[in-house]
């Protein structure tokens, strides 16, 4: 038993990864493509471009006012900081 690939014809994206004999009756459904994988790491969301397989590009998501966010954080935490030093200013020592 082999590894395959099973890559869309129109996005070359990587839908799943198979272990298959190769042989059997089965067959992909319409507009997919089965590439033998055996020897390449490959896994679900890869691009199979060429015969070469590409790892996803992850973009990460953020807010789109994320420095508004931050300065508003900071503030809150300096305000935060000031008002525990003031608690603890007026803290006697045994």
């Amino acid at each position: 038993m082999d590894r395959y690939a099973l890559v869309d014809d129109a996005t070359d994206a990587v839908l799943n990864v198979i272990v298959w004999d190769g042989a059997s009756g089965w067959a992909p459904p319409d507009g997919i493509r089965v590439v033998r994988c055996d020897d390449v790491i490959i896994d679900r969301d890869w691009l199979w471009n060429d015969g070469t397989p590409q790892p996803p590009v992850y973009v990460p998501r953020y807010e789109e006012d994320t420095s508004a966010t931050l300065v508003a954080e900071v503030q809150r935490l300096q305000e935060e900081l000031a008002s525990t030093k003031a608690e603890l200013g007026n803290v006697k020592a045994l």
